[in-house]
């Protein structure tokens, strides 16, 4: 059974532990774009952000049993002045950014990614918002499956890059 809570500071080095796992994935799926961090001392800056989060972030962890084994971020956007101009419409919406999601190595695929993102639909459909957002690398395969196939997003935009 998979369950979902909030991230207090006390689950930082769990959250340092996951993040660590998908910096590795990324990294050795394009090392010209990923790294491996050094993390020493990320487990604080983690504790500290975590303890003073708002009410317009969310930050949450799916645990099976008492092992953490994953972990979001997401916050709401909200229309800017002038957003009535814009001609995306969502600009012009309330929105839930799930900025970051990682989950451990040896949890991939176990519907604990899934269960976060639909907590984090249901926190930002409670705070107003009527769209949700995503970005993810695009030649990841286990990254744009899990998003069009399992989560249900669609593709809309793409970013554009160049080396100065």
């Amino acid at each position: 059974m998979i369950d979902i809570r909030r991230a207090t500071p006390e689950d930082a080095e769990a959250l340092v532990r996951i993040h660590a796992d998908a910096s590795a994935y990324y990294a050795e799926l394009e090392p010209a774009l990923f790294q491996t961090p050094d993390l020493t001392g990320y487990a604080e800056l983690v504790e500290r952000d975590l303890a003073e989060a708002d009410d317009t972030t969310l930050d949450l962890v799916a645990a099976v049993g008492d092992e953490i084994v994953a972990t979001l971020y997401a916050r709401l956007i909200t229309p800017q002045e002038g957003a009535e101009y814009a001609y995306p419409r969502d600009v012009t919406r309330t929105r839930v950014e799930i900025a970051y999601l990682a989950t451990s190595a040896q949890h991939r695929r176990s519907g604990a990614g899934l269960a976060l993102v639909e907590a984090a639909e249901a926190w930002g459909r409670e705070h107003g918002a009527t769209v949700a957002e995503a970005s993810t690398y695009h030649r990841s395969a286990l990254s744009i499956p899990f998003w069009t196939l399992g989560a249900g997003y669609a593709p809309r935009s793409i970013v554009f890059r160049k080396e100065l």
